[in-house]
C-alpha cells in the first residue's frame, strides 16, 4: 500500500521562506524512532526554552543532556518519557515547569542546580524509581505534588532558601 505524501511550502517570513519539504506518512513502528530524533533536534545549542510538551511521550528516550542555553523547561516537556533514566541540567536553568518530568518512571536521582528558583506543581510526580533528590540553594518555591507518588523516594535535600511549598 502506498504511503500518503504532501508537499509543504514554508510561508513564514524567515530564512526558510519558499523552501519545500515532501512529507511522507510512516508506519507507526518508526514513529518512536523519529520522535527521539526530534527530541535531540529540539534541544540544540541556542535553544533557550523547551516548550510545553516538547518531548512528551518519547517513551524510548534514555537520557537528556540539556544545553547551557536553556533557561526554562515548560510544563509537560518530558512527561511520560518512561525510559528516561538520566538528566543533566545546566547551570542556566531557572524554572522547571508544571509536570515537566511527571511519569518518568526510570529516573532514580535528580540534582537540581543552584540556578533554579522554582519547581512547578507535580514536576516529578509519579517518578516511581526516584530515590534521591538534591534541590539547589536558589530554589524558593516547590510546587504542590512535586514528588507525589514517588514511591521509592528515600531522601530529598531541601535548602533553607525554600519558603513556599505547595
Amino acid at each position: 500500500m502506498a504511503r500518503k505524501s504532501i508537499v509543504f511550502t514554508v510561508e513564514a517570513d524567515n530564512r526558510d521562506k519558499g523552501k519545500q519539504f515532501k512529507i511522507t506518512e510512516m508506519p507507526a513502528r518508526k514513529a518512536e524512532e523519529w520522535a527521539i530524533r526530534l527530541a535531540c533536534a529540539v534541544i540544540g545549542a541556542g535553544v533557550t526554552n523547551l516548550g510545553e510538551g516538547a518531548s512528551e511521550y518519547c517513551s524510548a528516550l534514555p537520557s537528556i543532556a540539556i544545553p547551557d542555553s536553556v533557561v526554562n523547561i515548560d510544563s509537560y516537556a518530558f512527561q511520560y518519557c518512561n525510559s528516561l533514566a538520566f538528566i543533566t541540567f545546566p547551570d542556566s536553568i531557572v524554572n522547571l515547569g508544571k509536570s515537566s518530568f511527571q511519569f518518568c518512571t526510570r529516573l532514580t536521582s535528580i540534582t537540581i542546580p543552584d540556578s533554579v528558583v522554582s519547581l512547578g506543581t507535580a514536576v516529578f510526580k509519579s517518578c516511581t524509581s526516584l530515590t534521591n533528590v538534591v534541590i539547589g540553594t536558589s530554589v524558593t518555591r516547590v510546587g504542590g505534588s512535586a514528588f507525589q507518588s514517588c514511591t521509592s523516594l528515600i531522601r530529598v535535600s531541601i535548602p533553607y532558601s525554600v519558603t513556599n511549598v505547595g
